[in-house]
């Protein structure tokens, strides 16, 4: 049996990109800002009020918080469909905020 790190098994490395975000929660019919912490080609982190209501599984879509910002995620839409994959509530006692793992939908 072998184990690798972490990192080893990613199929598409993380690029820091702190940028502010939005995302639409359809389940709560409403948008939510957030903040992107890292992405992927597979997916991004996220960090989100800790009154968002938020459940591993659920759908959003990303959202441009301007015109200008994360630009290269969006390149012919403005929104990225995906799929809550983690939620990480270590964060709450350093931040305040959640921190959310975003799965890319294909």
């Amino acid at each position: 049996m072998s184990f690798e790190p972490q990192s080893e098994r990613r199929r598409h490395p993380r690029e820091k990109l702190e940028v502010p975000l939005r995302f639409y929660h359809a389940s709560a019919q409403r948008e939510f800002p957030a903040r992107c912490i890292d992405v992927s080609g597979g997916g991004m982190r996220v960090t989100i009020p800790v009154t968002t209501p938020l459940s591993t599984g659920q759908q959003v879509q990303v959202l441009r918080a301007s015109g200008k910002d994360v630009q290269s995620l969006f390149l012919l839409d403005d929104k990225i469909d995906a799929t809550v994959a983690r939620i990480d509530r270590g964060g709450l006692t350093t931040t305040g905020q959640l921190v959310v793992g975003l799965k890319f939908q294909e």
